[in-house]
This record gives structure tokens, C-alpha cells and sequence, in this order.
């Protein structure tokens, strides 16, 4: 019953839809956040989707995952839910799904709140965990916009408890990815595209994380940083690198990052003189003592 409730779109969406306003959960029942449904009521809410809200009972969903992966902790369990997880995700991914229908749209927000997505409950019970988060990312990017504005419309609208669950999927699949041997590292350019969107988000209502949730330890402290910046300042808008999206370094990776530049100027302006020295347009003396200056 698991695997097959989990695999469905149908079905997970009629399982976790609000029914009546009162299913909401109060204030008192839900989890603590810093934010609300834009000041608006529970009762106030939509019953069905609308441009702010989803009608997922998005407490409920938790709940369900909570159970079956911490609470009832069967093996079997744990990898029928994974199986489940990635064939929805492949499924999606394959566009078999008309996300142009907003309830369908609805089971993206299910998916990420599946607790075998964080890198940090990995395990070896659910070997496609990259697999699905492969695909899953491939297909909100590769949403129509106007699915794309609906689905993110949602997101911004809910308290950061929810919200920073997508983002906390994202970054440890990140960090997933450029720290395990094996893994493609260009699987976490899809992810870093959907966390600028993610971010956009943030900034649009004020913050509903904050900022050092979207840093990430893996790209800051990475030894192809540096590389990336060379690559980005020479071609910056030919080329994938993680100094296009900022939001990702933390104050000590751009500190790195600013000590490089000078030194990279430095370097450009010696050659120049250098350069200027050899063809005879600058005494070689003079362009002598400028680059001592450098020194």
C-alpha cells in the first residue's frame, strides 16, 4: 500500500489535500515559525489551490513521512518508500505528469518534504536517493513558467519551516554531490539554479530564512573556487560557476575570493607593463620601478 500510495501522484494529492478550513492546524498544533501565510488567517485560506496557497496540509504530510521513516523504523518499509520516491520522481521528470494542472502541481511540495531526500538521513535502503533528487530537480526547472510562478508562488507563502526544508534538500544534495566520490559535479549546477530561484524568493518577502541558510560549506570551502573565478571574470556569461550566484559564499569564501582578484590585477597589470616595456612604449627603467612597486 505504501509503495503504491507513494508512487502516485492521484493518490498523494487526495491524501494530503485540506478538506475544510478547520483542518488547518492551529497555531497551537503546528510547528513554531517566524512567519505566517502572509498574515492571513488558517480559516482564511483557500480549501483548493489558489495563487497563494496550495491546499496541501503540508503538517499532515510531515507527519506521514515522520512515521513511516522514524517512527515505525521497518527496513522494508523504508525501501518500498524509496522505490516509491524515485519512481514518482522519474515520472515527473518524464513529463508523464500535466503539471499544467495545479492539483497535479500540488505534489512537488509532498515530495519535498520526504525525509529520505536529506543527505543527511541517506541510506543504503534507498540507493536511488540521487538518483530521484537528479531527476525531481530536473523537473521543477523544466516546469512551463506559468507552472514554475504557481509552484514558487506557494513556497514563498508558507512558513520557513516548510519552505527551508526545500532549501535544506537542495543544499545537502549539493554538498552530496561535490563531496562523494563518483558523483558527476555537474548534477549540482541544476540544484544551484533552482536555489537562486529559491533565493530570489527569500529576498522578494524579506527574508523568510535567513541568509547564511543559502551558503554553502562545500562550494565556500571547494579548491576549484578559485579556478571558477578565473573561468567567470574571462567568460562570464559563457560559462557555469558557482561566483555567478554569491547568495552561496559564506563571508570567508569571498574573503579568499577578494586577496585572489587583487592579486589576479596585479598580475594583469605587470604584463601590461611588461608588454608596453618590450615594444618600446615604456623605457624599460621606468617599467622596471612600476613593477617593483608590485612587489
Amino acid at each position: 500500500a505504501v509503495g503504491s500510495a507513494f508512487s502516485s501522484v492521484s493518490v498523494l494529492n487526495a491524501s494530503f489535500r485540506r478538506s475544510t478550513p478547520s483542518s488547518q492546524p492551529s497555531s497551537s498544533s503546528r510547528p513554531t515559525s517566524p512567519r505566517s501565510f502572509s498574515g492571513s488567517s488558517a480559516s482564511s485560506l483557500s480549501l483548493g489551490t489558489a495563487e497563494a496557497d496550495s491546499g496541501v496540509d503540508l503538517l499532515k504530510v510531515r507527519r506521514a513521512y515522520t512515521t513511516l521513516v522514524f517512527e515505525l523504523k521497518s527496513p522494508e518499509l523504508i525501501a518500498i518508500l524509496g522505490r516509491a520516491t524515485l519512481s514518482i520522481c522519474d515520472e515527473l521528470s518524464k513529463q508523464r505528469v500535466p503539471t499544467d494542472d495545479p492539483e497535479n502541481l500540488c505534489v512537488f511540495l509532498v515530495i519535498f518534504e520526504n525525509p529520505l531526500l536529506l543527505g543527511e538521513h541517506r541510506t543504503s535502503l534507498f540507493p536511488g536517493f540521487h538518483l530521484a533528487l537528479q531527476r525531481l530537480t530536473g523537473a521543477v526547472l523544466s516546469l512551463p513558467k506559468d507552472s514554475q510562478r504557481l509552484l514558487f508562488g506557494w513556497l514563498k507563502h508558507l512558513p520557513s519551516e516548510y519552505f527551508g526544508r526545500v532549501v535544506n534538500v537542495m543544499q545537502q544534495y549539493i554538498t552530496f554531490t561535490l563531496t562523494t566520490s563518483g558523483q558527476n559535479t555537474s548534477d549540482a549546477s541544476a540544484a544551484v539554479m533552482m536555489l537562486q530561484t529559491l533565493w530570489d524568493v527569500n529576498q522578494e518577502m524579506g527574508g523568510i530564512l535567513p541568509e547564511w541558510c543559502f551558503h554553502n560549506g562545500a562550494i565556500s570551502q571547494s579548491q576549484e573556487l578559485q579556478e571558477h573565478y578565473r573561468q567567470w571574470q574571462q567568460q562570464q556569461s559563457l560559462v557555469f560557476s558557482y561566483c555567478r550566484y554569491p547568495f552561496l559564499l559564506d563571508a570567508e569564501a569571498k574573503r579568499r575570493l577578494l586577496s585572489f582578484d587583487a592579486r589576479l590585477r596585479m598580475e594583469c597589470s605587470m604584463q601590461e607593463l611588461l608588454a608596453l616595456s618590450l615594444r618600446g612604449a615604456l623605457p624599460a627603467e621606468v617599467a622596471f620601478e612600476e613593477i617593483l612597486q608590485f612587489r
